[in-house]
């Protein structure tokens, strides 16, 4: 994750900020080397603009999650989610079919906004960080 964020552009001044997404598996956001990742990196280094939780569509049956974001220091005080709504037993075989896909995705811009599969927030990114304390380290060190 941090190399392919290294890989892009770094925003300045001079050069506008490369853009960067990446699909993963959530479950490592709850290791313990995946929540430094968040707490660290993600939360203060660079700008992550959205957080897509697509669990509700396993990838080879495994659960993941869409970071996107550009490769600057953050510029917002909240990151967008797209949250998956738990899905009920006659659900689940609607959702590896095109209609899950096109009610994901159709409501990013939509901030506050729900459908029966994904509710969409703005949370702010201090909640990412965990302690308050790393985004200011890391702005001091910019």
């Amino acid at each position: 994750m941090e190399r392919l964020f290294g890989l892009a552009i770094r925003g300045d001044q001079t050069a506008p900020a490369g853009y960067v997404a990446q699909i993963t598996d959530n479950a490592f956001m709850k290791r313990l080397f995946g929540k430094v990742i968040v707490e660290k990196f993600l939360a203060c280094e660079i700008d992550v603009t959205h957080v897509i939780d697509t669990s509700n569509v396993p990838i080879h049956g495994i659960a993941t999650v869409i970071l996107q974001g550009r490769n600057r220091p953050p510029v917002s005080n909240t990151v967008r989610c797209v949250l998956s709504i738990v899905l009920s037993l006659s659900d689940l075989m609607i959702r590896a079919s095109a209609q899950y896909g096109n009610r994901l995705f159709s409501l990013p811009d939509l901030p506050g906004s729900e459908n029966e599969y994904v509710s969409v927030a703005d949370i702010p990114r201090q909640r990412l960080s965990g302690i308050h304390g790393h985004c200011r380290a890391a702005a001091l060190r910019s």
